[in-house]
């Protein structure tokens, strides 16, 4: 769910399923975004400029887009291009992921 707290993730997305066929279709989860009036709109519009792309729709409970498209699936590369040109500062947000992560410390892991 986009939060001001994701100012310290490093925005991603990744390909969690998808579907090839007449109409297919992807879901894709994008970690980081901030907030559903700026960042989620901006890479909703990102994702429907590619090509074949017929329709975009985003599910904020899960930081989840769904796209539709008409031919063959859409290249996993283009879509990560997409949402990184929408990152802003991306600098910035790559430094601040990078603090999440020091910040974090290391991960336990229990039996």
């Amino acid at each position: 769910m986009p939060s001001l707290g994701n100012i310290l993730v490093e925005p991603k997305p990744s390909v969690s399923s998808s579907t090839d066929g007449k109409e297919g279709l992807a879901r894709v989860h994008v970690t980081g975004l901030m907030c559903n009036a700026v960042c989620a709109r901006r890479v909703g519009q990102a994702l429907g400029r590619l090509p074949g792309v017929t329709k975009v729709q985003f599910h904020g409970a899960s930081d989840t887009f769904t796209l539709w498209f008409d031919g063959p699936p859409v290249e996993e590369r283009d879509l990560h291009e997409a949402v990184a040109r929408q990152v802003l500062f991306p600098r910035l947000r790559c430094w601040l992921g990078w603090l999440g992560r020091v910040l974090s410390g290391p991960k336990s892991h229990e039996p």
